[in-house]
């Protein structure tokens, strides 16, 4: 037949529900118990079967009692509902082939409390408007283990060996549920289900073996208490956006009505080998909780700004991870903990094992109202690694630093935040700065600044008033250390060093100023100089250094030149170095300077009462290879004292030198002239080198003059002079400037003024002069030796006589010298000498010799015949001055016969070979 089952009112529209095709045997046992075996129907599209046992079975067809005191439950209604929902869900079911379903039931109908009810399903295939189903297998048990406290107990249990959902698809999946209910009460006291599939995959989603449990319980008898667990573990599992070896989560809420409706979470997350395109790690926890705070109600301040969402609740949070790597990022080990009670943040404990160090953060606190942020760190690691994650400026700053194993920083810091409202780009920043306060300390071992290494380096850190301030900064290296102070105007970029240091300046230049490396790089040391004073500056542009430093090195070298030792104060301002009482020694040769300021810009250095006591080729080198070519004809082989000032340019641009000497010392040599001891002042105006009030001891004479000489185009200089010669000796003098080896003798004096001269291209003199001479021995002269031959001929040592005097004017024209009144006059006769010499040797000359009266031999008949002078010969004398070429060309009628005896005229007149010289003028 058919069985109805009204539904009452949970389903007015649709009727009782049905089993059709029903056919049973119903056993009545004795004390009202029935007995139903071999049922079996269809309900829902199902194939039913129905086997069951229940006690009191009239009690089916009674009223409901009324309720009392002492009556007892009411008989259930709720699960009429049940079976509407149930009915109506399955009307939506396409079940081929149809599915069989078994119901195995044992109770007491007057006590529903105590009916048991077994369920089991089979459904080969199932569809759905939810998905579909293959193999679904359902085992219910209702109420199973009866308990005394009027409670229902259920259990359901489905497997499905594959589900395909439009949200999920499943395989091999399980479900089960269990549930605690009162009779009189839809809402059960305790749920717990559990769901597991050994593969789920949804969009964008895929999981190996995957496990979901969950609990729900009623935690006292009022409902106002309840607590419901979650648990979830997953392998394999596979997303857009992570991937991850294994995972598990748990979640549990907690409420009490009766004092929030909000309810307490606590939760935690753990990966294993996850991986995402960020990054990925060996394994990462995240757990925390989550309460409703006790000024929950009340209104926060407005000035907390995006804080307010946060502020009726407290929270804790606590992180761990290990093998954390990303593109920018690696750290072996990470714990953080955070707590949030409004209105401070507070993480007492964040720790980082990285990059073969580590980083610790403790006692952080944010409190939000007065935005006041404070901490303390510790940080042991290569900050360097980190810069894939930094801001670029900051990248660039940390690069000045170098060490082979991370430095130990401490610090703690405070520091007050702009106010919430505003974004991080309208911030104050002076607000921000000058409420920064930071102490601390750092020590290294062998460490770097800009390049420049260090064996050791500690230091103290203090920021405050908007100041960033290193003390007691010490540093170690092999020559040497430093002791150093340091302040840096946060805002301004204004720096200052205060300096004591005992280093190579050379060496630790870089880390100063590029300037100053390329200033010192003029100097080589080979031992520590010590520095002590101030350096100070901007990093804003334009970028400037300035300094003022007390210098003391020793065993140096400036432009190859070695020095001994340099004392001194050195100052830099406005990019001009200047040195001031500095002394400089080099063996017995010494400097000492007023002021020395080079502009590093115009590279032009100017020097204010300077005193030397060197050879001034050691300060020309030191200037520059331009001053070593203006200088170079003017040799001092013992160094002069030189006072000088005036400025030079250091690049080679001669045209704007202004350089004042005042000389005195010697030996000194220029061109062919050699002058025992010098004194004179020395202007170098640009390209002309001026010579002022010269004196100078002159081949055992005396030289005084001026003398002007133009350098322009670097070449060798064209020289202007005007001189005056006292008392000179003639030996060594021609012996000097013609490098002739004849015994030639002679006091000479007179003038000379060259109105130009330059010293490669002797045709270009020019000028004029007088000439005096004594005490004169000049036979050993070639173009002289045949004048005095042939005197002896004439009278015995007529021609070995010294000159007693010799007087005459020249005048210097294309490098050749031209007279026209010679005249020497010897003991017993006279020679008139007109003609040219140029400076290279070469002589065109007419010599013409009187005899004076009382000569001997010659001397009477002159008298007789000629008194008291007369001509004798007269000859012509062409070539050079080592090998001349006589041609007679007079022989007075009245000696000729005195000739004749001695030889014939041409052997009398025919020169003789002299010396050869050392080198040709």
């Amino acid at each position: 037949g058919r069985l109805e089952v009204p539904l009452g009112e949970e389903a007015p529209d649709t009727g009782p529900l049905q089993v059709d095709q029903l056919s049973a045997q119903l056993r009545f046992r004795p004390d009202d118990c029935w007995e139903i075996t071999g049922s079996q129907g269809r309900l829902l599209g199902c194939d039913l079967r129905l086997n069951g046992v229940l006690t009191n079975a009239t009690a089916l067809r009674r009223p409901p009692r009324s309720t009392g005191t002492n009556a007892p439950p009411a008989r259930p209604s709720f699960w009429r509902s049940h079976l509407a929902e149930i009915r109506a869900v399955a009307g939506r079911l396409s079940l081929e082939p149809r599915p069989s379903f078994q119901v195995r039931f044992q109770g007491d109908a007057a006590n529903p409390a105590t009916m048991v009810v077994l369920l089991s399903l089979n459904a080969p295939r199932l569809e759905s408007p939810w998905g579909s189903w293959e193999r679904l297998r359902l085992a219910a048990r209702l109420n199973e283990t009866p308990l005394t406290n009027n409670a229902y107990h259920a259990r359901l249990e489905v497997e499905v060996d594959r589900a395909r959902t439009p949200w999920v698809d499943l395989d091999q999946a399980g479900f089960s549920v269990d549930l605690a209910q009162p009779a009189t009460n839809p809402l059960p006291a305790r749920v717990h289900w559990e769901v597991s599939a050994a593969r789920a995959t949804a969009p964008g989603f895929e999981t190996g073996r995957l496990r979901i449990e969950g609990d729900s319980r009623r935690l006292d008898e009022g409902l106002q208490r309840w607590r419901h667990d979650l648990v979830a573990d997953a392998t394999n599992t596979v997303s857009r956006w992570l991937v991850a070896a294994g995972a598990a989560a748990s979640l549990q809420l907690a409420f009490d009505y009766a004092r929030s409706p909000w309810p307490e979470i606590d939760g935690a997350v753990r990966l294993r080998r996850p991986a995402s395109p960020m990054g990925q790690a060996d394994e990462l926890s995240l757990s925390g909780s989550l309460r409703r705070a006790v000024t929950a109600d009340e209104t926060p301040p407005a000035a907390w700004g995006p804080w307010t969402n946060a502020a009726p609740w407290q929270a804790q949070v606590a992180l761990k991870t290990a093998g954390l790597q990303s593109p920018q990022l690696a750290l072996d080990r990470l714990e953080l903990e955070a707590n949030w009670s409004p209105p401070q943040l507070e993480v007492p404990h964040a720790f980082a094992q990285l990059y073969d160090g580590s980083l610790a953060v403790s006692d952080l606190r944010l409190d939000v109202g007065s935005r006041r942020l404070e901490a303390a760190v510790d940080s042991r690691f290569d900050v360097h690694r980190l810069r894939g994650v930094l801001p670029a400026k900051t990248a660039a700053w940390l690069d000045q630093f170098g060490w082979d194993s991370p430095p130990v920083a401490r610090a703690r810091a405070e520091v007050t935040l702009p106010p919430w409202s505003r974004s991080a780009s309208n911030a104050d920043p002076e607000a921000l700065a000058n409420s920064l306060r930071v102490q601390g300390e750092v020590t290294g071992q062998h460490a770097s600044y800009r390049d420049v290494p260090f064996d050791a380096a500690s230091l103290k850190v203090e920021i405050a008033d908007g100041r960033l301030r290193l003390r007691d900064l010490h540093l170690e290296r092999p020559e040497g250390a430093a002791d150093l102070d340091y302040s840096l105007g946060l805002l301004s970029r204004e720096f200052r060093w205060e300096v004591d240091c005992r280093l190579n300046p050379q060496e630790v230049a870089p880390a100063v100023d590029d300037e100053l490396v390329r200033i010192l790089s003029l100097f080589t040391f080979t031992n520590a100089a010590t520095a002590r004073g101030w350096v100070a500056g901007s990093f804003r542009p334009p970028r400037r250094t300035d300094l003022s430093l007390a210098i003391e090195a020793t065993d140096f070298g400036f432009r190859g030149e070695p020095w001994d030792a340099l004392s001194g104060r050195l100052d830099m301002t406005n990019r001009v170095v200047t040195a001031t009482d500095a002394t400089a020694r080099s063996g017995s040769q010494w400097a000492r300077v007023e002021s020395l300021a080079y502009n590093t810009e115009t590279r032009l250095l100017t020097t204010t009462n300077a005193v030397t006591l060197m050879d001034p080729m050691r300060v020309a080198r030191a200037i520059g290879p331009e001053v070593v070519q203006v200088l170079a004809p003017y040799e001092f082989r013992q160094p002069p004292q030189i006072h000088l000032h005036g400025s030079v340019p250091a690049s080679g641009q001669l045209e704007s030198a202004r350089m004042f000497f005042d000389i005195s010392g010697g030996p000194f040599h220029f061109w062919r002239f050699t002058f025992s001891d010098v004194n004179g002042a020395v202007q170098w105006l640009g390209n002309s080198v001026v010579v002022t009030n010269f004196s100078g001891g002159f081949y055992e004479g005396r030289l005084n003059g001026d003398l002007t000489a133009d350098v322009t185009g670097g070449a060798t200089p064209n020289l202007k002079f005007a001189a005056r010669v006292d008392q000179a000796s003639l030996r060594p003098a021609i012996a000097e400037i013609f490098s002739l080896t004849n015994h030639i003798e002679g006091i000479v004096s007179g003038q000379v003024i060259v109105t130009n001269g330059n010293p490669d291209v002797l045709e270009s003199w020019y000028g004029r002069g007088r000439f005096e001479m004594r005490d004169g021995l000049l036979w050993n002269l070639p173009m002289f030796g045949v004048v005095s031959r042939a005197l002896n001929a004439m009278s015995p040592d007529l021609g070995n006589n010294r000159a007693r005097a010799a007087q005459g004017t020249f005048a210097l024209s294309r490098g050749v010298l031209q007279t026209s009144d010679l005249r020497i006059e010897t003991g017993g006769a006279q020679l008139h000498y007109q003609g040219e010499c140029s400076l290279t040797g070469e002589t065109q000359a007419r010599i013409t010799v009187e005899v004076l009266r009382g000569t001997p031999v010659l001397g009477p008949l002159i008298s007789i015949v000629l008194a008291p002078m007369a001509k004798a010969f007269e000859l012509d004398v062409r070539g050079s001055l080592g090998d001349p070429q006589v041609e007679f060309r007079y022989v007075s009628k009245v000696i000729a016969p005195f000739f004749d005896p001695l030889g014939t005229l041409k052997t009398i007149f025919q020169p003789r070979p002299v010396a050869a010289s050392p080198a040709q003028p």
